[in-house]
């Protein structure tokens, strides 16, 4: 059941984001040509819910939540191929009194402010994936 509702809510958020922020591409100068390397960033909201209603007394309930973010890499004008997810990285976390249920929107606008968080760890990761990514082709270039 919570798969299905972090699967709903990174469809949700990925609609509250601008797409423009959730991606960057890189061009690649290769011995064989030029080659360009796009990144698109996957967000993710998982929740857990804590505390509990008893009866006629006050509610403990709480919602912890993180957002995380994957990296999608594809490469275009290459022979080789080197599509890729990179692992997911936690990028903050939040605390909510309440059920998720009720919480979600609001967690969501939240995240979705933190949008610039998200570009820059996007492209934090691409620069550290392009040096591997560089190596990778040279290799294969070497190899053909």
């Amino acid at each position: 059941m919570s798969m299905i509702l972090s699967l709903i809510a990174s469809a949700t958020l990925a609609q509250a984001m601008p797409a423009a922020d959730l991606r960057h591409t890189m061009p690649l100068a290769l011995r064989s040509g030029t080659a360009t390397a796009s990144y698109a960033a996957v967000p993710d909201v998982t929740y857990r819910q804590i505390g509990m209603d008893a009866g006629t007394r006050m509610s403990s309930k709480r919602c912890l939540w993180t957002a995380t973010m994957a990296v999608e890499r594809t490469l275009q004008g290459s022979a080789a191929a080197a599509s890729r997810t990179l692992p997911a990285e936690k990028i903050f976390t939040g605390s909510r009194p309440g059920a998720c249920r009720q919480q979600e929107a609001t967690i969501h606008r939240e995240v979705a402010a933190r949008a610039p968080e998200f570009r820059e760890r996007l492209l934090a990761l691409a620069a550290e994936d392009h040096r591997t990514l560089v190596d990778e082709l040279r290799a294969a270039d070497a190899a053909n």
